[in-house]
């Protein structure tokens, strides 16, 4: 295999995503209406392991290892995974 020869290389492109998600134009038929989002959670990828960002009654907070943090919501390259829920 030559898998041992190819570069591996993280993908650092920022992808800009919204705290508030609209979806009907994607949306056919019954629904379209109903189809916004808000985002609740995100994972990022820091310093070799995985932290999160979750909102908690309004406001936002990182949850890193045994820390948590108070924060305000911001666009990261380091963001890996998106949690969405049903307004």
């Amino acid at each position: 295999m030559l898998y041992h020869l190819i570069e591996r290389r993280k993908n650092d492109t920022q992808v800009i995503f919204p705290e508030n998600l609209d979806l009907k134009e994607y949306v056919i038929g019954e629904g379209k209406d109903d189809a916004k989002y808000e985002l609740y959670s995100y994972i990022l990828h820091r310093e070799n392991h995985y932290i999160s960002a979750c909102k908690n009654r309004g406001n936002w907070v990182l949850y890193d290892d045994d820390s948590l943090y108070n924060i305000n919501f911001k666009q990261s390259r380091n963001t890996y995974l998106l949690f969405y829920k049903k307004k």
